[in-house]
């Protein structure tokens, strides 16, 4: 059974113009152009081939330094993936080598796997000028598209949901009598959690959708043919879970609980701040998800698209909505944070949502030429704002990769090499790979929190002519950039002489053999006063294990 109607053309009459313009925008050449578009941004992300930033780095580590058996051991840097994942990812890696393309290559190919199930999945829950509203918004969605081209699980998270939501809706139309259908769900709701962690909400919503008319009817003989599915998604998350809690250390755990904190819903303070908390939060997920020139707007269609939905006789809403308020009570019970890119798994969802409330409000407005004018100019707002945010293409976070490229080229014999902490596991990628070994750098020790102590350790370098500080992934939070706590420094007791400066990234020389210079040093130097010491002291501990280099490739 669908959740609406696939012939957009049967809820208006035909022969008017909104009318054609509908069957031709829902028609098979334009929405498989919106996903051939959307693939060719994708693909354009990826050869753009950013260098990886310090979360890729420290993922990757894990991925190129350890076997398929060693990855099912807890990681090492406060990394957490599921094993399915990671085995993915060390697959590519052998059959390619462990560049910065075959690191990225499983995140691609999932998001291209996503993007073509867009068609299907909203033909079979959207009608009319929806279904093409919502393949557009699956094609240029900024975070869809960042995440298609990072070492990150969270593109699996979308296609897992996408892949489980479509099945869903063809199970419901099987046969009770031979349930084939049902069985393939089984067996792909059984592997999703070891592929995506969050994926056990949307199993939540697909079990609540196909129990909705069973429960609606009464016909308790409709369990039967559940049973089975329902019986190896129990199997296999049950599985995946204790895998997964066994796979994060007390250590690791203590650091993420810390640093997801705000992300947790504060139901136990009672109900204003649970009821701010959450407004904040699905305000941070529409600008994030969106665009912050539109979060407002696509709050509203959210708000009116979930309304839609809960309107409707066949469940719908059970499916597209029930996963997000799982992941919220999860989120209450401090079992899965609510934020930004541990909710991409949602992201789907939310555009299915928006866009049930855009094909409403054109049914609602019915042949009035002045309300469809509007329902389409606030369809056109959100499209336009996703459209103009592809200004950022191709991606660049920290570009590690052509600074220390030109660090290599420019260095003399003598040179000082001193590499800012949040570097680090970048540097223990790139490093062999632009000629560096680890006996020509030096790995500063990270001292948030006590500012002078990292001054006293620059003043331990005067009298150098030639000191390089490489720098990426600063800390930067209550009021303090120790980017510019280190430049503005040096600069004080020194001489910068050459230096570039890439997003994220950068290197300066500086000459630091004038011994006169600012004989005082830190004395006469302003510090910057944190506000937040706490993250910075928890920085550090995440950032204290020690490391061995990374296999020199070839």
């Amino acid at each position: 059974m669908e959740i609406a109607t696939t012939d957009p053309r049967g809820s208006t009459s035909a022969g008017t113009v909104l009318d054609r313009w509908t069957g031709w925008l829902a028609s098979g050449p334009v929405l498989w152009a919106l996903v051939t578009l959307g693939a060719a941004l994708r693909i354009a992300n990826y050869a753009a081939n950013r260098s990886l930033w310090a979360d890729e780095a420290s993922l990757a580590y894990n991925i190129i330094g350890r076997s398929f058996g060693e990855l099912a051991r807890p990681l090492d840097l406060a990394q957490v993936a599921p094993l399915g994942f990671l085995w993915l990812e060390r697959g590519a890696v052998v059959l390619f080598g462990p560049s910065e393309y075959a690191l990225r290559l499983v995140p691609l190919l999932a998001s291209l796997a996503a993007l073509a199930l867009a068609v299907p999945l909203a033909r079979r829950t959207l009608e009319g000028l929806a279904v093409p509203f919502a393949v557009a918004l699956f094609a240029i969605s900024n975070p869809l598209l960042y995440y298609s081209g990072e070492t990150k699980q969270y593109a699996l998270d979308v296609a897992a949901t996408m892949g489980l939501a479509l099945l869903t809706l063809v199970a419901r139309e099987d046969d009770p009598r031979r349930p084939r259908r049902l069985l393939a769900l089984g067996i792909a709701g059984a592997l999703a959690p070891w592929f995506s962690q969050p994926s056990v909400f949307v199993l939540g919503g697909a079990g609540l959708y196909l129990l909705a008319p069973v429960l609606r009817t009464r016909r308790w003989r409709g369990l039967r043919p559940l049973a089975l599915p329902v019986a190896l998604w129990a199997l296999g998350a049950t599985a995946a879970t204790i895998h997964s809690f066994h796979a994060i250390p007390p250590l690791t755990r203590s650091r993420l609980d810390f640093f997801w904190a705000p992300a947790f819903l504060p139901l136990r303070d009672g109900l204003f701040a649970t009821v701010r908390w959450l407004s904040h939060a699905l305000v941070a997920e529409m600008a994030w998800l969106f665009s912050p020139s539109v979060t407002m707007l696509a709050l509203a269609l959210v708000v009116l698209g979930a309304a839609a939905l809960a309107r409707r006789r066949d469940g719908s809403a059970m499916l597209v909505l029930a996963p997000v308020v799982l992941g919220l009570l999860a989120s209450a019970l401090r079992l899965y944070p609510f934020a930004t890119r541990l909710t991409l798994v949602f992201a789907p969802l939310f555009i299915v949502i928006v866009s049930a409330a855009a094909g409403w409000l054109l049914a609602l407005a019915g042949r009035r030429v002045l309300f469809q004018g509007l329902a389409m100019s606030l369809m056109g707002a959100l499209g336009a704002a996703g459209v103009l945010d592809l200004r950022a293409l191709p991606f660049a976070r920290e570009e590690l990769r052509p600074v220390l490229e030109y660090v290599a080229a420019h260095r003399r014999p003598g040179d000082v090499i001193y590499v800012y902490y949040g570097a680090s596991r970048a540097m223990r990628y790139y490093a062999p790979r632009v000629g560096l070994q680890d006996s020509s750098y030096e790995l500063a020790p990270c001292l948030s929190g006590d500012w002078h102590d990292y001054l006293t350790a620059l003043d331990a370098r005067r009298g150098t002519r030639r000191f390089w500080l490489v720098l990426s992934h600063p800390f930067n939070k209550g009021g303090v950039r120790e980017d510019s706590l280190f430049t503005g420094y040096l600069e004080h007791i020194g001489r910068r002489i050459d230096g570039i400066e890439r997003p994220g990234a950068l290197a300066e020389l500086y000459d630091l053999s004038d011994t006169t210079r600012a004989r005082t040093g830190s004395e006469h130097f302003a510090l910057p006063t944190s506000h937040d010491s706490s993250a910075a002291y928890q920085r550090c501990f995440s950032w204290s294990v020690e490391h061995p280099p990374l296999p020199t490739p070839g």
